[in-house]
């Protein structure tokens, strides 16, 4: 007779799990098996199954039975189909298509990857009857990049990625193999630029140029020429009184004239931001980028003349408004209260303090919150 073994019921618990572990992890090593099977088998008659890499297709080969070309680079093969580009029906129709898509060449970022998708989908491999179709990756990466194809004309159906069947995922292709020619540039007045930020709409990889198009340089210089008057003459008049209303309020101590000496000392400042860019080299530095795109989103760190600029400037004016603001307020108190003077005395550090925070605290929450 055999021995009884004796098991307890936690032991019965333990050995279910086991098993049940080994039976799911047996049918998920087959499925693998047949999943990696399926990627590399052809249907017949032409009908597409998710995650199959090839299709049937009538082979057509190119008259000069030399390797393929497709957008002036050459193919690794000279027999392709025209089972998968739905407006060609012939070689020659394929190039004249082909023709229409290089305008995308004035997006450097969609044409270097547009470029293999085209020529895998109008000039696919054909071997043996059979053709290498496009992966789903090959097709998706070209959406950002092109979006402004899907804005302007949308895609026909047959470059659609939500056409798994023409699309399979995980498929490798043999022009993915192929280096094009990405060199092209922005048609001006774009350049290149590695800033996502100020990339032009829908042209990803360019920007506006640093120097305004709408103008001549003769306007450009003109321009120059009337800020440069206006802001000299402004500046040897705020000097000027500045320098006088200092030596006044010296003498007679009067909160008025204090104000008003300010109010000069900052549209000085004032001016010396608008003329600081007459310096050699300087106004470059404050509207360009070093790529030569033009500066947005300013001021950030890193541009130091900009910054400059931005502090003599707008604080300088918020401090001028302020200081006009309070010199109001001065008239208010002695027109109206008979201690005025006792009343401004007591007051007149916590309005030199209103008179430096307000625009420091503007320009700081400027600096802070880009748009």
């Amino acid at each position: 007779m055999l021995p009884v073994i004796h098991v307890t019921r936690s032991e019965k618990m333990e050995l279910v799990v086991l098993y049940s572990l080994l039976l799911v992890t047996c049918c998920y090593g087959i499925e693998n098996q047949l999943n990696g099977l399926a990627y590399k088998s052809v249907t017949k008659y032409g009908r597409f199954d998710a995650g199959i890499c090839s299709m049937e297709a009538t082979c057509l080969e190119s008259e000069s039975n030399q390797n393929l070309t497709c957008f002036g680079t050459e193919l690794p093969y000279s027999v392709t189909s025209l089972a998968l580009a739905e407006d060609s029906e012939s070689l020659f129709d394929v190039q004249d298509n082909l023709a229409l898509w290089q305008g995308l060449r004035s997006i450097p970022r969609c044409w270097a990857v547009v470029q293999p998708l085209l020529c895998s989908v109008y000039m696919p491999k054909c071997e043996n009857g059979s053709i290498s179709l496009p992966s789903q990756e090959m097709c998706r990466i070209t959406r950002g990049p092109c979006k402004a194809v899907e804005k302007k004309h949308s895609w026909p159906s047959f470059l659609r990625c939500e056409n798994k069947k023409l699309f399979p995922p995980r498929c490798r292709n043999p022009v993915q193999e192929i280096k094009f020619n990405a060199s092209f540039k922005c048609i001006p007045p774009l350049v290149e630029t590695d800033n996502s930020d100020i990339w032009f709409e829908d042209v990803d990889g360019c920007a506006l140029q640093c120097r305004n198009p709408f103008y001549t340089e003769k306007e450009h210089d003109d321009t120059h020429f009337l800020i440069a008057c206006i802001f000299g003459m402004a500046l040897v008049a705020n000097l000027f009184s500045a320098i006088t209303l200092g030596i006044a309020s010296k003498k007679s101590q009067k909160l008025p004239l204090s104000i008003l000496f300010y109010i000069n000392v900052s549209l000085v400042v004032t001016s010396l931001g608008w003329l600081i860019q007459f310096i050699s080299g300087v106004r470059e530095d404050i509207v360009c980028n070093p790529d030569g795109t033009m500066q947005q989103q300013q001021p950030k760190a890193g541009s130091v003349f900009c910054i400059a600029q931005f502090l003599m400037i707008y604080f300088s004016t918020m401090a001028a408004i302020t200081w006009c603001v309070i010199l109001n307020y001065t008239f208010y108190v002695q027109s109206c209260k008979s201690d005025s003077k006792d009343l401004l005395k007591k007051r007149s550090t916590l309005l030199k303090l209103i008179g430096l925070l307000i625009p420091l605290v503007l320009s700081c929450i400027l600096m802070t919150f880009k748009p």
